[in-house]
């Protein structure tokens, strides 16, 4: 199969599965790697000191999928409606509102790794929902 019709083939899969967009990028070193070094050594993290570990894991997809050619990104909106009324003044964000994102996302991205693999046989992935250390905002 074509890498296009394959790519086809996820894009309809992944809108069934809920999510809104998905994009492919070719995986390799982050560009703003040297940025995030230099944020971190400034301390701007604050006490997250997880955010220091793991630089390589953060900065390239091939420290966890080490034959890794491509990153899948998808996009999903937050659509859980109009926060319940309450008597607490102030906002909550849609994300917050409804079943745990985490948890709905996960789900799905590994529903998308499975069909994957049945796809394209042999293919291997890493599905991350905020837990993995990734910059997924570059290949976005």
């Amino acid at each position: 199969m074509s890498r296009a019709n394959l790519q086809e083939l996820l894009r309809v899969e992944a809108r069934r599965l809920g999510f809104s967009r998905i994009g492919f990028a070719r995986a390799g070193a982050c560009r703003d790697r040297d940025r995030l070094e230099q944020w971190l050594r400034a301390g701007r993290h604050g006490e997250m000191s997880w955010m220091a570990r793991d630089v390589d894991r953060r900065t390239d997809p091939r420290s966890l999928v080490p034959d890794a050619r491509t990153v899948i990104v998808l996009l999903t909106a937050y659509s859980g409606g109009p926060p319940a009324p309450s008597f607490a003044v102030g906002r909550v964000s849609r994300y917050a509102v409804g079943a745990d994102y985490h948890l709905v996302i996960r789900r799905r991205l590994r529903k998308l790794a499975r069909f994957l693999g049945r796809a394209a046989p042999g293919s291997r992935t890493a599905t991350a929902v905020d837990f993995r250390p990734g910059l997924e905002r570059e290949w976005a």
